[in-house]
């Protein structure tokens, strides 16, 4: 099955209650790990954000969870993404503009982003 980055994202950010405890870890380790390097703190001041995130359970050292973010965060949205979609395609709806058949901004939008049809 073939996904596209916008739509995986767009599973993750409306569907993510479907994520497995791995796949909730490695989004929590990502996303501390980014902020804390993106964040301008000096070397020492990350180490105790990393030890202190690693107590609180934001950081995983579990080689499952960092697996699944080995070859990066796209890859990981699009795997998870994928699997949400095949083990829940019941309750994953997404909303496909009705004219032009492009993803909707949200599940519940009424106006395509891209042809500008409205469906009111």
């Amino acid at each position: 099955m073939h996904m596209e980055l916008q739509q995986a994202e767009y599973i993750l950010k409306y569907f993510s209650k479907f994520m497995n405890d791995n796949e909730k870890a490695a989004w929590k380790h990502w996303s501390t790990t980014y902020k804390t390097e993106n964040s301008g703190m000096t070397e020492l001041q990350k180490e105790k954000r990393y030890q202190v995130s690693l107590k609180s359970g934001w950081i995983s050292q579990d080689s499952e969870v960092q697996d699944l973010l080995k070859d990066g965060i796209d890859a990981f949205r699009i795997k998870t993404a994928q699997r949400i979609s095949k083990t829940n395609p019941d309750v994953l709806a997404l909303n496909n503009c009705p004219k032009c058949g492009k993803l909707a901004r949200t599940p519940f939008a009424k106006q395509c982003r891209f042809c500008f049809h409205d469906w009111h």
